[in-house]
């Protein structure tokens, strides 16, 4: 995936969940064979909010100017 090659490897086991999660999710909507359950859903959630954190260190120390908008 090119977030894993752009992030590098410390990235790419959350990627790979995220990738997961997301054939998951398609499966449910499209061809619906099982309901997701509470503790799976928040999973996806935390995982999701720690991928997101993690792109946003990346990309501060990238760009500091980013860290000006820390918190909107």
């Amino acid at each position: 995936m090119v977030a894993g090659l752009l992030l590098g490897k410390e990235y790419q086991d959350l990627i790979d969940k995220i990738q997961r999660f997301r054939i998951k999710r398609n499966d449910c909507v499209y061809t619906p064979k099982g309901m997701i359950g509470k503790a799976e859903t928040g999973a996806i959630f935390n995982t999701s909010r720690e991928f997101w954190q993690k792109v946003r260190n990346y990309l501060e120390n990238k760009n500091p100017q980013l860290k000006l908008f820390k918190g909107i």
